[in-house]
C-alpha cells in the first residue's frame, strides 16, 4: 500500500538509548541522504521505544535485543533486525527497499 508520504521517520533502538543506537543513528542519516531518501532518524532505548509508536514508520533493532523490545507493540510499523549496527549501507539499503514500496515520495528525484 503506497503511502504519500514526503518524510520517513526512522527509530534506531538499543539497550540504552545512548552509545551504539546513537552513533547508528548518525552513520544510516548519511547513508539515506546519499540515495536521496527523505528522513529523520532518531535514536532511544528499548524500554522507551514504544514511546515513539505513533511517530514512527520504520524501526532498527539489533537482533541481540529483538526479544527485549517486542516488536509487537508497534502493529503496522516495520521492523528491521540489524546484524551489524555499524554497517550503516546495508542498513540504509533496507529501509530503502521499505521505502521504494511504502513510501516512494519520500525518495527526491536527483
Amino acid at each position: 500500500m503506497e503511502n504519500s508520504k514526503k518524510e520517513v521517520k526512522v527509530l534506531f533502538v538499543c539497550g540504552y538509548g545512548v552509545g551504539s543506537s546513537a552513533m547508528s543513528a548518525g552513520i544510516v542519516q548519511k547513508e539515506l541522504d546519499k540515495r536521496h531518501v527523505n528522513s529523520v532518524v532518531k535514536h532511544t532505548a528499548a524500554g522507551e521505544a514504544q514511546g515513539f509508536n505513533d511517530w514512527v514508520d520504520v524501526i532498527a533493532v539489533s537482533k541481540k535485543l529483538i526479544d527485549i523490545v517486542n516488536v509487537d507493540q508497534f502493529p503496522g510499523k516495520d521492523v528491521i533486525e540489524v546484524e551489524n549496527i555499524m554497517d550503516g549501507a546495508t542498513i540504509a539499503d533496507q529501509i530503502l527497499s521499505i521505502v521504494k514500496e511504502k513510501f516512494p515520495e519520500a525518495i527526491e528525484k536527483g
